[in-house]
């Protein structure tokens, strides 16, 4: 017994960011990127990295063009 509230797991959440017309043209495109900087973000975190970083990296090559 306990309070539920107070054992409740973490939860976490990841999100792929896709720039247009950076990283694609149309919609299929721009899904299958956002795809690809989730899942590369999820590995980064997972050997340790820092969360975000994906995002860092196109905010400032956006900001660059």
């Amino acid at each position: 017994p306990g309070d539920a509230l107070s054992e409740a797991p973490p939860i976490a959440a990841s999100l792929g960011c896709a720039l247009w017309p950076l990283d694609g043209d149309d919609v299929d495109v721009l899904l299958r990127a956002s795809d690809e900087a989730m899942y590369a973000d999820k590995a980064r975190r997972r050997l340790g990295g820092r969360d975000g970083v994906g995002a860092d990296a196109a905010r400032a090559q956006f900001a660059a063009a």
